[in-house]
């Protein structure tokens, strides 16, 4: 009889009580010490009401992980999935939805590379300097508004002259270098940060029992960001990114199970080649009145070989978001604040593919293009202990109509440390022209996804170094668009006419000195398609993510490690192909040289699970990684 997965893995259970038994403790005789009054800088009233999970740059590059997959793995409401090793493809999902518009890069959407994934294994977190987590609808303004939630990652900007020098070897054949530069003087910023990644080895793709063939990865990147004031009222900036990748790739075939299945082939490749550039001005019209227009450009060309298919396809989007806002009221020491935002934005996608011996479901060349235009209106306000968010979006399609969207929150705060959360909206989302038309994952007949959300929350701060949140949430869509594993047709994008996602997220965090800091995150998740009662593939419904840092005290040593647990999940609709219930752990160890030199060592996977999460796929063994970090 197979063993339970609670009984399997009771020591996470006993971690889980050492991390939060001696905080409870510990909150429990600070009770008696007297207070203190600190009053902090007013906080801006859309994190004062929709609270989103803010990374800087120091909690990205704590683990010197490699990209932000790596970084966000395990993280409360975030389902990540991969595609074998470094420099291969990898989905996300926020509360159940995923993706085009679900990760914008300085505000401008990332195209997805193959129907719901993206590479960003090819996006270092060095050139990554804040990234912000949104769990819920989006507020009205933003470009693209999500429907589960939204990772919105903004390029690194060095605020003083200078560089940095990271290089990293290891497992694989992996070799990865970054350099970045900046100027930083009366007349801007400008700051270009230049990655080249390896895999001269290489990591399976196909299933390595059967199929010995390694996959080896190459990709260069190079980031120019800049900022510059050229009145006292008038601020221009933008940013431009090019990259260019490829990978060995294996075809599809028939295993001995009489299903699809990815199969070594020598001959099977990929490239692709990503343009993404954006410029804002920010003009100050008045005391109370700040303009913002961005204007902003991406493409992504991939070119496929995969046995006897071939498939070249081009995607390219044109964004102008034109956003205002009004302070009608700021009084901070009163607790009294309102603005106003309006704007409009306007859209226009286009998309080209050839392909060579598909069937003739799909054709075999294609272009189109579509246009949106919208306009927008949000208000955020405080008083007292109150805070709230109310908006509304119209969006007109040229080929799907008018869209009315909508979007509230509310946050109280009714007693210092305890803060309550509610918010609901709805979403729309066409599909992306890499889902309709994209070799072997696509489906031209996809349709537009809808949905309706809520979610209810508390916020808790018992003592100093402390909090813990929890969030409860609701959604539910129409025609939503998911990728399945079909066992007789192979990877698939679909619509699930009805279906929704309900669950719990639960964070902790508790810092025992300015030295020593825990944490744990846990995500329960029930996604069903509604007609039939089975699970969504690639959602499994548990995942938890333990973590813990120390400084030492005597030696300039950091110690970092996580452990991540997923429940098992299905990779089709009919919930037939399973994917098993996994644990990774992963470590590191930074030793500072000096204030301007560190060098590390870390691991991944340390409990070798081979584990795949997409059928047919490999899941790469442990991997041990050093590098070098150097200021100048």
């Amino acid at each position: 009889m197979r063993t339970p997965w609670f009984s399997r893995n009771s020591w996470l259970f006993f971690l889980i009580g050492i991390i939060f038994y001696v905080p409870i403790r510990t909150a429990s005789a600070l009770e008696y010490l007297p207070a203190l009054t600190v009053t902090p800088a007013p906080a801006p009233l859309e994190q004062l009401v929709n609270d989103p999970e803010i990374l800087e740059e120091e909690e990205l590059a704590v683990a010197h992980e490699r990209s932000m997959t790596d970084v966000l793995q395990g993280f409360s409401g975030l389902t990540s999935n991969k595609i074998g090793g470094f420099g291969q493809v990898g989905s996300l999902y926020i509360r159940g939805a995923g993706g085009q518009g679900l990760i914008t890069l300085d505000d401008v959407p990332l195209l997805l590379s193959i129907p719901g994934f993206f590479n960003l294994d090819t996006l270092p977190v060095e050139a990554i300097g804040r990234a912000e987590i949104e769990r819920g609808p989006g507020a009205a303004y933003y470009p693209f508004q999500s429907l589960g939630g939204a990772l919105r990652l903004y390029t690194q900007e060095r605020l003083e002259t200078g560089g940095r020098l990271s290089v990293e070897g290891g497992s694989f054949g992996i070799l990865r270098e970054t350099l970045q530069g900046g100027l930083a003087g009366n007349a801007g910023r400008l700051t270009a940060t230049l990655s080249r990644g390896d895999a001269f080895d290489g990591a399976h793709l196909a299933n390595a029992a059967g199929n010995p063939e390694r996959e080896p990865s190459h990709f260069t990147q190079g980031i120019l960001r800049f900022s510059s004031d050229l009145t006292a009222r008038l601020n221009w900036q933008g940013s431009m990114l090019y990259r260019y990748s490829g990978i060995g790739t294996d075809k599809f075939g028939i295993d001995d199970q009489g299903r699809i299945a990815l199969q070594d082939d020598s001959h099977s490749h990929a490239k692709e080649e990503t343009w993404l550039t954006q410029s804002s001005l920010n003009y100050r019209v008045s005391s109370d009145w700040n303009s913002r227009l961005q204007l902003g450009f991406t493409q992504l060309a991939t070119d496929v070989n995969t046995g006897p298919l071939q498939n070249t396809m081009l995607t390219r989007l044109f964004l102008a978001n034109w956003r205002n806002q009004h302070t009608l009221v700021e009084e901070t020491r009163k607790k009294i604040r309102w603005h106003v935002v309006w704007g409009g934005e306007a859209r226009q996608e286009q998309g080209t593919s050839s392909s060579l011996g598909f069937n003739q479901m799909i054709p075999a060349s294609f272009n189109q293009e579509r246009t949106l235009a919208a306009g927008f209106i949000d208000t955020q306000g405080q008083y007292g202990n109150l805070s709230g968010e109310v908006g509304m979006r119209m969006e007109h399609f040229d080929r799907y109509g008018d869209r009315p969207l909508f979007k509230a929150a509310a946050a109280w705060r009714m007693k210092p440390g305890l803060t309550l959360r509610a918010s609901g909206g709805t979403g729309y989302r066409l599909p992306s022209y890499t889902e309709l038309l994209f070799l072997f994952f696509s489906n031209p007949h996809l349709t537009p996804e809808r949905s309706a959300s809520g979610s209810l929350g508390i916020e808790w701060r018992p003592v100093t170094g402390m909090q813990v949140a929890v969030n409860g949430f609701y959604q539910r869509f129409d025609d939503l668009i998911t990728l399945a594993y079909e066992p007789y047709r192979g990877p698939i994008s679909i619509n699930v006419a009805d279906a929704d996602v309900a669950g719990m997220e639960w964070n902790a965090q508790y810092a025992w000195t300015d030295r020593l800091e825990t944490g744990l995150s846990y995500t329960y998740s029930d996604s069903r398609d509604l007609t039939t009662d089975k699970r969504l593939p690639f959602r499994p419904p548990h995942t938890t993510r333990i973590w813990g840092k120390q400084k030492l005290a005597q030696l300039p040593v950091t110690l970092w490690t996580e452990a991540v647990v997923r429940s098992s999940t299905w990779n089709d609709t009919g919930n037939t192909l399973p994917v098993a219930d996994s644990v990774q752990i992963n470590a590191s160890i930074r030793y500072a040289v000096t204030r301007r030199a560190e060098i590390y060592l870390r691991g991944e996977n340390l409990t070798n699970t081979r584990i795949a999460q997409i059928y047919s796929t490999d899941m790469p063994g442990i991997a041990v990684y050093g590098g070098f970090q150097l200021d100048f």
